[in-house]
């Protein structure tokens, strides 16, 4: 640096006959950081065209969880596409609840982001028909990686494809394997058998289960929506009731409603208060024995608590009845129809679309398994064995995501309030089934003229 200093001052003394504006340009190059330099400085070799300008897109999430993550698996696209970087966006919220009202209200007032999560069914639907959300059905390799299938819960009924698939989750029971170990517990196979297991464990002063209502989802999310479809007869019970062949309060809904206030009297003490995370570091203590949660939750346990020893078992169904597993198509990619940089958007999808990508999301999101047809299995262990739960048994997706949400009051709110209330002993679980279907009774045509009849 010095040397450059003093060739400059001779320049600017005339030493050398150039011009002393070049020779200044020069001086307050050599006084800029690498990081104030022009961004074409960072550019590969274009082979001698100028680089394409620099674009920043916005990826919005609810998935506070994996932001570490995203943005380490967003930056093998930038290597790709040194010009576009992808920032990872999540307003401060895992709650889908309070995310998707939240991302409307930006679309409606035009500051939404580029690309954003979109959970699977009804939302994405209503998006796209409002004219928010981007027909992706030229997307170079959507249709080479995914199956209809896999495409149909981000497809409308005339076949406009508006989401890139990202990510299915699993459901299941962590267990602690030194507890049960310890008291000599096998893994229960039907739902009298877990409250038993939960019973021996309370009587000997340990916690049966982690989980806790004070984040409003968690009692919909991670326990009722898991347990629902081996109570109601998987995917053919599912769509018995939407297609009012059945009505919302029928016996086998208040069954499942009383499943939640079964488990819920062996949760922690002033559970009502304790958080989503609150659960997670007791059960990441030793402190309680299970935890019902999803697939989602892997890549904590094993980095928050590596030498933990625990394995994790499939929400038993009641005695006599087949076993389901919630299998959930979780979330897709839409483009923001109003995005400033759409081609660059398209891009970024074009590579989300890839087998590259499905390996990235399986491999450092365990329990994150791509659709992608051409996706490998993962490598970790855990999230081996979640896939192996749904593999064994019959599967369905969440209850409240498809036709009964897309009205108000919509299902997923509806039995958010209702399982919270249950287990706080507010509600009994025949109300919450009368509650759910008046409440969709008031738009839902299927839930007006429901048989009461089986």
């Amino acid at each position: 640096m010095k040397r450059l200093f003093v060739l400059l001052q001779r320049l600017l003394v005339g030493n050398l006959l150039l011009p002393r504006l070049w020779v200044m340009t020069l001086l307050l190059t050599a006084c800029v950081s690498p990081t104030q330099l022009p961004l074409q400085a960072s550019y590969p070799d274009y082979s001698g065209t100028p680089p394409p300008p620099r674009v920043r897109l916005i990826l919005g999430s609810w998935r506070t969880d994996d932001v570490s993550q995203m943005r380490g698996i967003l930056t093998q696209f930038n290597k790709k596409y040194p010009h576009i970087v992808v920032d990872y966006e999540t307003y401060d919220t895992s709650d889908i609840g309070i995310y998707l009202p939240e991302m409307e209200a930006m679309l409606k007032q035009g500051k939404a982001p580029d690309v954003f999560y979109i959970p699977s069914f009804d939302f994405g639907e209503k998006l796209y028909n409002e004219g928010y959300l981007q027909s992706l059905n030229q997307l170079d390799g959507l249709e080479e990686n995914f199956t209809s299938e896999n495409l149909a819960p981000w497809t409308n009924n005339d076949g406009k494809t508006y989401g890139v698939p990202l990510m299915n989750v699993s459901y299941g029971i962590y267990y602690n394997q030194d507890l049960f170990n310890k008291f000599k517990l096998n893994i229960p196979q039907t739902w009298q058998e877990l409250l038993q297991t939960a019973r021996i464990l309370k009587n000997a002063g340990i916690i049966p289960f982690a989980n806790a209502s004070g984040d409003a989802w968690t009692m919909s999310e991670l326990v009722y929506l898991g347990l629902l479809p081996n109570f109601i007869g998987g995917t053919t019970g599912r769509l018995a009731y939407l297609n009012g062949e059945r009505c919302f309060n029928d016996a086998d809904m208040v069954q499942a409603f009383q499943a939640v206030k079964d488990i819920s009297e062996f949760f922690p003490k002033n559970q009502k208060y304790l958080k989503y995370n609150d659960s997670l570091q007791i059960f990441l203590q030793g402190n309680a024995a299970m935890w019902v949660s999803g697939s989602w939750d892997i890549h904590f346990l094993e980095e928050q608590a590596p030498d933990f020893e625990w394995g994790v078992f499939a929400i038993p169904p009641p005695a006599g009845r087949p076993l389901y597993v919630t299998y959930h198509p979780d979330v897709a990619i839409g483009l923001n129809s109003a995005s400033a940089h759409k081609n660059e958007a398209r891009l970024f999808l074009e590579w989300v679309s890839t087998s590259e990508f499905a390996g990235l999301i399986s491999n450092e999101l365990p329990g994150a398994f791509s659709p992608n047809r051409n996706a490998s299995s993962p490598d970790n262990l855990h999230a081996r064995q979640f896939l192996a739960l749904s593999e064994k048994g019959n599967t369905d997706i969440r209850f409240a995501w498809q036709k009964i949400s897309a009205g108000t009051p919509d299902a997923y709110a509806l039995i958010r309030a209702e399982t919270t209330a249950i287990s706080h002993g507010s509600f009994s679980p025949q109300q919450a089934a009368d509650d759910l279907q008046t409440g969709l009774s008031a738009w839902y045509a299927p839930a007006k003229n429901c048989s009461q009849e089986r």
